[in-house]
C-alpha cells in the first residue's frame, strides 16, 4: 500500500527578512470510501503552531496563503496573491524534496 503524503512545516524568509512558518498540506481525493489518492496540489498556510488552533479550515482560514498546483509534467503554478516568487520557489523546493 502506497503511503499518502502528510502535512509538513518549515520556515521561509518573510518580506522583512524575518522567518515565517509555513504548513504545506497535500490535497487528498477520496476516490471511494476506502481509497484516498493525492491530487498533486498543496494548500499553503502560515503560522500554525502546536499552540494554535489545529483545524485547517480551507480557503476561509485567515492563515491560508494559496495553493501550489502541479500538472502531470511536473510544472507548477501558484494560485494566490500573497507569496513572492522567491517564497513560492522555496516552498516548491521543499515539496519536491519532502519524502512522500
Amino acid at each position: 500500500m502506497e503511503k499518502l503524503p502528510i502535512p509538513f512545516t518549515f520556515d521561509i524568509r518573510g518580506i522583512e527578512g524575518n522567518f515565517l512558518m509555513i504548513v504545506v498540506d497535500p490535497e487528498l481525493l477520496e476516490a471511494t470510501p476506502n481509497i484516498t489518492i493525492p491530487t498533486g496540489n498543496f494548500d499553503i498556510y502560515a503560522g500554525i503552531t502546536e499552540d494554535s488552533p489545529h483545524e485547517l479550515l480551507g480557503h476561509d482560514d485567515p492563515t491560508f496563503l494559496g495553493k501550489i498546483l502541479f500538472d502531470e509534467n511536473g510544472n507548477w503554478i501558484y494560485d494566490g496573491e500573497i507569496l513572492s516568487i522567491e517564497q513560492q520557489e522555496s516552498i516548491v523546493a521543499h515539496i519536491l524534496k519532502e519524502p512522500s
